[in-house]
């Protein structure tokens, strides 16, 4: 909880509440923009060339929403195919057009999906992922479904943390 408390020392517990309170709204990627403490590493994410935009959309008849990634430049993006990346710059630049912005992970940046952690209605976070939030200690923020939470890092070497989370995962 003490990342979290330094995180939004700023907000009190009521109606704008910091995620260790009771119930969090959603912090988003401009929340994070904010913290002096994490300006460095989303200057560096903004520096790299591996930006897309998504859409929410029903594929595979299952009824389901997923995110279809595009490239900022026109047509069809993956988080796997460069030719499809932008820079930070093009995607927000029409970003109006979709229903959010993508960054390809990669070269050192990884992402921890803390799925089902999070109460959408109250905002509560289950008390398993507030541990590893506070554990990594570094820029979070609110799932798009708003079920989960995303917790952004860098590393050189992704299995140490599957060996700390003790995941199966090959991803």
């Amino acid at each position: 909880l003490e990342s979290a408390r330094r995180l939004h020392a700023d907000k009190p517990c009521g109606a704008d509440r910091r995620p260790d309170c009771p119930a969090s709204p959603p912090h988003t990627a401009k929340d994070m923009d904010l913290s002096p403490q994490y300006a460095e590493f989303l200057a560096e994410l903004k520096r790299e060339a591996r930006w897309l935009v998504w859409r929410n959309e029903v594929r595979n008849g299952n009824g389901k929403p997923t995110k279809v990634p595009y490239s900022a430049r026109g047509g069809s993006g993956s988080s796997t195919d460069p030719n499809t990346w932008a820079t930070y710059e093009e995607a927000v630049a029409v970003v109006n057009r979709y229903d959010g912005l993508g960054f390809a992970m990669g070269n050192g940046i990884l992402f921890v999906d803390l799925d089902g952690c999070r109460n959408p209605q109250t905002g509560t976070i289950e008390t398993w992922a507030l541990e590893i939030i506070n554990l990594l200690d570094a820029p979070a923020e609110i799932s798009p479904s708003a079920t989960g939470v995303h917790v952004y890092l860098k590393s050189q070497n992704a299995r140490s943390l599957k060996r700390m989370f003790r995941t199966g995962e090959s991803k």
